[in-house]
């Protein structure tokens, strides 16, 4: 598992922990109190948490809980699918709100997922929350579409009486025809890909009437249409329509609505002209981003070979009324460049950690390249290959070490006097039993620069043939690599 992490913000010195660490209530408790005082406050148990989040595919390694000392900082949570990642969910606690907590943990947080190997990045935010617009479009995310939600609120204009009740469905049908109706231009919300879809069950229920089918919730007073999808061959011939009407039949007296995951205008002709549903003003409209080019000023180490700077162009689409027909929409466009600075970590941000590996039984070639990239901090985000950004390693029982096959007679151990004649070799046999701590340093140094960065970054490996060694005074903390002998 994943050890804690300290991050330095202007705030002071943050704990950031996997959510893999926590249980699902207490990720959940986190979550809430995370989004406390916000513009849409959120409130979730953990069986809750669960359902939403393991439909979504969490990565409960790159989502991480933030703290200061014994307070909740905040939250972010992050869902991944092939390349393509996406911020779930992201606050902070009101405390931390407005004091640049914020953007060094979303920075963060971009950084970890293209470590994670994400080559694209998607996250949704409310229109109304100009803070974290303005913050989503520095850190170089482009507004793509706008989606919103739907209420029912004209029960006059139910359309045709439907002859047959819908029937019951299993969900994972319904994510089979959305899969199989999507053209491939089509990019549906996080939440309403087939992905998510098929993994979603109680109180989820899916229905359908003909080609048409829905995905629902039910409670005793509300009803939500997640979704709702038809076979290409058979729309825009009331199909839809007429399974939303039996829909209603079958669950009456509910407060029917639709979740702020409709894209705009798409959904707008079937909602509202069609099926006559009407805008839900009063909830907030959600927008997505993607982040198409990585921002080289947060994630210099990745792309070393682009600009010192980039331009990342952000499209906003608002929308107006026309003057004419209210009923109708007029989208505007407009562009603006932002620079992204290039970042480059200065002695004060480096925080060293010491570690100590017991080599009993790994493989000398593992345990050389789990140890330089420790001394190297290719594991922190603020890793540069121009600057030592690594931590100190301590190695016990190096004579324990293992090497695979007959390596441990054929392998030979060099060196040379500098003299004529001066050339001596001996087996890897023997030079773990006379010397075996020369043996991993020169596995390690081999995998390091070979320049003074390199020897700086050797200096804080410290080997030890034994159990035992001086650094507790040093606080190690184990690190396992679980490479057993082959």
């Amino acid at each position: 598992m994943a050890a804690a992490e300290e991050i330095p913000t202007r705030a002071g010195v943050l704990t950031a922990r996997p959510v893999a660490a926590l249980t699902s209530e207490q990720a959940a408790e986190a979550m809430t109190r995370s989004f406390e005082g916000y513009i849409v406050p959120v409130s979730v148990d953990g069986p809750a948490f669960e359902r939403r989040f393991g439909a979504e595919h969490l990565d409960r390694y790159l989502s991480e809980v933030y703290t200061a000392g014994d307070d909740l900082v905040g939250i972010c949570l992050i869902t991944r699918r092939g390349a393509t990642a996406r911020i779930g969910g992201f606050g902070c606690t009101p405390a931390y709100r407005g004091v640049g907590v914020g953007r060094a943990l979303m920075e963060r947080a971009v950084v970890r997922c293209v470590e994670a190997g994400a080559t694209r990045i998607t996250l949704e935010v409310i229109t109304s929350n100009a803070a974290a617009v303005r913050l989503y479009e520095r850190l170089g995310f482009r507004i793509a579409r706008t989606l919103v939600g739907y209420r029912w609120d004209r029960p006059g204009a139910a359309g045709p009486v439907p002859q047959t009740a819908p029937a019951a469905i299993d969900p994972s049908r319904f994510a089979r025809g959305v899969a199989a109706g999507l053209r491939s231009a089509d990019e549906p919300p996080w939440q309403l890909a087939p992905e998510t879809l098929a993994a979603a069950g109680p109180p989820r229920q899916a229905y359908a009437l003909g080609p048409a089918s829905a995905l629902i919730s039910i409670t005793e007073t509300a009803a939500v249409l997640s979704a709702v999808h038809t076979d290409p061959a058979a729309r825009r011939r009331g199909h839809g329509r007429a399974l939303l009407a039996a829909l209603r039949d079958a669950f009456p007296g509910r407060r029917w609505t639709v979740p702020p995951l409709v894209p705009e205008p798409d959904g707008a002709e079937f909602f509202r002209a069609t099926a006559g549903f009407a805008r839900n003003w009063r909830s907030m409209r959600w927008c997505t981003g993607t982040c198409d080019r990585r921002p080289v000023g947060i994630l210099h180490r990745f792309d070393h070979a682009a600009p010192a700077q980039v331009s990342c162009r952000v499209v906003v689409r608002t929308g107006a009324r026309h003057a004419d027909h209210p009923s109708r929409s007029i989208l505007s466009t407009s562009a603006k460049a932002y620079t992204v600075r290039t970042y480059s970590p200065k002695p004060g941000d480096v925080q060293r950690q010491w570690h100590v590996i017991d080599a009993t039984d790994i493989v000398l070639g593992r345990l050389a390249s789990q140890t330089a990239t420790l001394l190297r901090g290719k594991h922190k985000p603020v890793y540069a290959p121009h600057v030592d950004t690594g931590d100190f390693v301590i190695v016990v029982n190096a004579e324990k070490v293992a090497l695979t096959g007959s390596k441990l007679e054929q392998k030979i151990d060099y060196r040379h006097s500098g003299r004529p004649g001066g050339l001596r070799s001996t087996t890897y046999r023997d030079l773990l039993d006379k010397n075996p701590r020369r043996a991993i340093e020169k596995a390690v140094k081999g995998m390091l620069p070979h320049n003074s960065l390199g020897r700086q970054m050797l200096s804080k490996l410290k080997v030890y043939a034994g159990p035992e060694h001086p650094h507790q005074a040093q606080q190690p903390v184990p690190y396992e690599i679980g490479q057993v002998a082959q």
